[in-house]
């Protein structure tokens, strides 16, 4: 049996970098995202939303489990003229650390992860996270029920932070839920 990783290898291998950055339009329409400084872009996989932040002055960290897809990403760094910084790695096993203003977690869910990114936001950190909600599997019914959230479930998993917004889509409007939080304590030692 494939993993997750090799599925992902096998998606991004063969692929040409893309021109120009697709971000996620949840990142294209927060308006809660600091001027500049540092992000970390979770399962970043071809880089489109780690280049885009890259080109509005953020030092991005790109981290994502598949080699295929982290070379797309730095290509694309490349020919928009930035740099990231990419690491791949198994997030499974990887060892989140760091104090960034921005974090980014787009359509990949894990809630071990999600429940470590808190402790990478510098106070005043922005969080910003997405991923498929149980009316997806009205829609998708092969998908694998275990990557998908339960209404409400973002919220709870992101409690100790300040929810700036937070939003649920149907069935029929993706069946996705998104988040967008801010840290307002220091993190805990």
């Amino acid at each position: 049996m494939k993993s997750d990783i090799d599925r992902w290898n096998e998606r991004f291998a063969g692929r040409e970098p893309a021109d120009a950055p697709r971000p996620d339009p949840v990142l294209l329409a927060c308006h809660h995202l600091p001027d500049g400084g540092s992000a970390l872009d979770v399962a970043s996989g071809s880089g489109h939303n780690a280049v885009w932040l890259a080109l509005r002055g953020f030092d991005v960290t790109a981290i994502d489990g598949s080699v295929n897809g982290m070379r797309l990403a730095v290509d694309l760094a490349r020919r928009c003229g930035v740099a990231i910084r990419p690491i791949v790695a198994d997030l499974d096993r990887y060892p989140l650390a760091g104090s960034y203003d921005v974090v980014l977690v787009l359509n990949f869910l894990d809630c071990t992860l999600y429940r470590a990114l808190p402790e990478c936001l510098v106070p005043g950190g922005v969080l910003i996270a997405k991923a498929f909600n149980s009316d997806a599997l009205a829609e998708r019914p092969g998908m694998n029920a275990d990557y998908v959230l339960e209404p409400g479930e973002l919220p709870r998993l992101f409690a100790g932070l300040e929810v700036l917004e937070h939003a649920e889509s149907p069935a029929g409007g993706e069946g996705r839920s998104h988040i967008v939080c801010r840290r307002t304590k220091r993190p805990s030692t």
